[in-house]
């Protein structure tokens, strides 16, 4: 049956289960790397627009520092990659 991520309360409850997570907001997400983290389902996320994840970090920077910062626009656009990183 269908559950929404309010209810959703541990992996254990899927365990060699086919699961398909539908939507892409953080909460599936996070459900959805947690049952494939720990191998407790095979998990398919689908969602309706293209979404992009990215690392919380890269070389030690935020990643939100580098794209919503000045100095992040500033330095990928005036600095060699070897440089920015």
């Amino acid at each position: 049956g269908a559950v929404a991520t309010y209810h959703f309360r541990n992996s254990d409850d899927y365990r060699d289960s086919r699961v398909l997570v539908a939507g892409c907001a953080v909460s599936a997400l996070e459900i959805a790397s947690e049952l494939a983290r720990r191998g407790e389902a095979r998990v398919v996320v689908t969602q309706r627009r293209q979404r992009y994840v990215l690392p919380k970090f890269a070389a030690g920077v935020p990643s939100d520092h580098r794209i919503f910062t000045r100095y992040g626009v500033l330095a990928n656009e005036n600095l060699a990659p070897a440089e920015v990183d």
